[in-house]
């Protein structure tokens, strides 16, 4: 397990060698910033309230472009 401190909520988390985050993590230490889920999510939803663009539409349109089938 790794430790980390999230560089929002300033609380401390252990993260798991199953976390997609834990090899970046524990390269890094305390040099790699940490956002936990929660305030990743917060981050995410005032960003698409603010801006109202989508990351999935973003997404779709990308693989559109770059010559996939359709938009659904």
């Amino acid at each position: 397990m790794v430790k980390a401190v999230c560089m929002i909520c300033k609380k401390e988390f252990e993260i798991t060698r199953h976390d997609f985050r834990y090899h970046e993590l524990k390269r890094s230490g305390d040099r790699g910033g940490y956002i936990c889920d929660r305030c990743s999510y917060s981050i995410q939803k005032e960003s698409i309230a603010t801006s109202g663009i989508n990351p999935d539409e973003v997404d779709r349109m990308d693989h559109f472009i770059r010559g996939g089938k359709t938009i659904k």
